[in-house]
């Protein structure tokens, strides 16, 4: 019995290292690599349309990288889905409805003008016998107009 030889496919590769190619997806923008969920991004010299990581990987590493590319995006699809859910319209006007009363409420209370209003702050911080460093004591001071060694309750008409 004499072998037989059959000559090679036309759509067969020659050797391994060449294989064939893969068919194109059914809406011809996906990967051509079976299994991959990406879209094709790169054209081959081959004319083959596929993902980067199919692109860069060598043929037979394909599997792993379709496998790959599908838990990365499984995993994509569960961070989604922990994500918080979004607030309710409602909620966020009435957050700040009640965000713009606290505000009028402070400002109607604090008669200091807003610019100078934390160096009053910290004055009152140093009164009521709160630690400040000399940094920020001396800031409060400056921004007053209190000499920089005068007490926290120091006073033009009281000036001891």
């Amino acid at each position: 019995m004499t072998r037989q030889t059959f000559p090679p496919r036309p759509d067969a590769a020659s050797n391994d290292d060449e294989p064939a190619p893969p068919p194109r997806s059914a809406d011809g923008l996906g990967c051509a690599a079976h299994g991959c969920p990406n879209r094709w991004t790169v054209a081959t010299d081959r004319g083959w349309h596929l993902c980067s990581p199919h692109a860069r990987a060598p043929h037979n590493l394909w599997p792993i990288v379709s496998e790959e590319q599908r838990r990365s995006a499984h995993d994509m699809v569960d961070a989604r889905s922990a994500l918080p859910p979004r607030a309710d319209p409602a909620l966020a006007q009435a957050a700040r409805e009640r965000l713009a009363a606290l505000r009028e409420e402070l400002a109607a209370n604090d008669s200091a003008p807003p610019a100078r209003r934390w160096a009053w702050r910290l004055r009152a911080l140093e009164l009521a016998g709160g630690q400040l460093s000399e940094v920020r004591r001396a800031a409060w001071r400056a921004a007053l107009g209190y000499p920089i060694e005068s007490r926290a309750d120091w006073t033009p008409e009281n000036p001891t």
